[in-house]
């Protein structure tokens, strides 16, 4: 009995238990272009932009290139160790997915160019036989079910064309240990197509999760859908990037949030403004937009785009029209965050690691030091004295997270500024890091922010 025989038989029987190994959550709003989808764990967050139209995102055909050359591989593993054949460290796949038509008819067409460096010939051709033979691979899997459904089957092109009107892939060349697959995907269909038994499983599958979808969705519009603003864009501040926030998504994603962490390139308060806006454009509805550190800068200005209709300044400054960062600390003590903060040739600035424990995240543990240490992003001296236009927190509404125990910006600065923006605000016993160190605090209030904010 073939693999996929065994997985019938368990699929269409009510006696036997399948074990699942894993399920993969996924929510996605939007189509090709524009669309959006991130999964229940915080590991998947992609923006879609359709091939050959301007935008950043990827693609359906090259998130699937992906994940099939990667199980492919792992399974090409599994084969080797039973053949005890030591797979080389630098195996590699280079997929190609085409997205074709025939009429209004859509269908994909995939190729896998397989290179096993160093190993001879036949040793690679029989580990991507014996792959294949065993159908390894779920996504090898997934096509040899349609070839029995009357689909246009599976050819290796570096002996011929599987498909009439495809030619075999230039290069092949099994001499130098390269296997090359073509498949076909085919969506057609045809008047007399006979639909195996693991066809008809399939459509029952799918039936039956279109039922569940259906009697479940009030449920899940109740308890998972948040009330108000459901985009959430954050922004972080110098010498960090959007891991800073990593603790905070998973909280909001848990919530229903979709949210959207801005890596900006804090090369100048324009670039960051930028960026920032580019990630409001994508989102499908109105915008709650949050910022730490210098980050509340960049949310000052670009908190003017019409999708933003709330700001949450975390540990952050807000500086009003024509001010800057020099401009609103200079009234306050130094910070002791200062002291250690270091200059290079070109203007570019850098904390130092005994500036990071003492003054930056001085409650966090030794290895969170070390990691905000390693990735923190040089920041240009220049946004540090770049001013405002017009600050958002003037016309839209405001929440403050105030850090009491702040080495990086003045507690009392930033105590200050909620009080000109009439925002609602809590106070935390933190360093410059609540996100990290008080997440749920912050995550509280940014859900409240947005329940609020959606219902003005």
């Amino acid at each position: 009995m073939t693999t996929n025989q065994k997985i019938n038989e368990v699929a269409g029987s009510t006696q036997e238990v399948m074990n699942v190994r894993y399920t993969a959550k996924t929510h996605t709003s939007g189509g090709r272009r524009g669309g959006v989808s991130h999964s229940d764990d915080g590991r998947l967050d992609v923006n879609f932009s359709a091939p050959g139209v301007p935008g950043t995102g990827t693609n359906p055909e090259q998130l699937f290139a992906a994940g099939w050359s990667a199980c492919f591989i792992s399974a090409m593993g599994i084969v080797a160790n039973r053949m005890k054949v030591k797979l080389p460290s630098d195996v590699a796949i280079d997929a190609e997915i085409d997205l074709c038509n025939s009429g209004d008819v859509y269908f994909l067409r995939a190729r896998l160019n397989v290179s096993l460096p160093g190993l001879d010939r036949e040793v690679a051709q029989a580990i991507v036989d014996a792959h294949a033979r065993r159908d390894m691979c779920i996504f090898q899997r997934y096509t040899g079910q349609h070839r029995r459904c009357g689909q246009r089957g599976v050819g290796r092109t570096c002996s011929r064309p599987f498909y009439k009107t495809a030619s075999a892939l230039a290069g092949c060349d099994c001499r130098k240990s390269v296997t090359n697959y073509d498949f076909n995907l085919d969506a057609t269909k045809e008047k007399n197509m006979k639909l195996s038994q693991a066809y008809r499983t399939a459509l029952i599958v799918i039936a039956g999760f279109l039922l569940t979808a259906v009697f479940h969705t009030g449920a899940v519009a109740q308890t998972k859908s948040p009330q108000g603003i459901r985009n959430i864009v954050i922004v972080h501040g110098a010498w960090a990037d959007g891991s800073s926030w990593s603790k905070v998504i998973p909280l909001l994603q848990a919530k229903g949030f979709h949210v959207v962490a801005v890596q900006n390139p804090l090369a100048s308060l324009a670039d960051d403004v930028a960026a920032t806006k580019r990630a409001i454009a994508l989102q499908d509805g109105p915008v709650l937009l949050v910022g730490h550190s210098y980050g509340g800068v960049v949310i000052t200005e670009a908190g003017n785009d019409p999708k933003v209709v709330g700001l949450v300044y975390v540990a952050a400054l807000a500086p009003s029209d024509g001010e800057s960062v020099a401009s609103v600390t200079k009234p306050f003590p130094p910070a002791p965050l200062g002291g250690e903060v270091r200059a290079d040739a070109e203007g570019f600035l850098t904390v130092t690691p005994k500036g990071i424990a003492e003054d930056f995240a001085q409650d966090l543990s030794d290895e969170e030091k070390q990691v905000l240490t390693a990735t923190q992003t040089p920041t240009a001296a220049a946004v540090f004295g770049a001013t405002i236009t017009t600050a958002a927190w003037k016309t839209k509404p405001s929440w403050c997270v105030i850090a009491s125990n702040d080495r990086a910006v003045s507690p009392d600065l930033e105590k200050t500024e909620a009080a000109a923006m009439k925002a609602t605000s809590i106070t935390v016993p933190s360093s410059h890091v609540p996100m990290l160190s008080h997440p749920k605090e912050v995550a509280d209030l940014i859900e409240q922010a947005a329940a609020k904010a959606g219902s003005q």
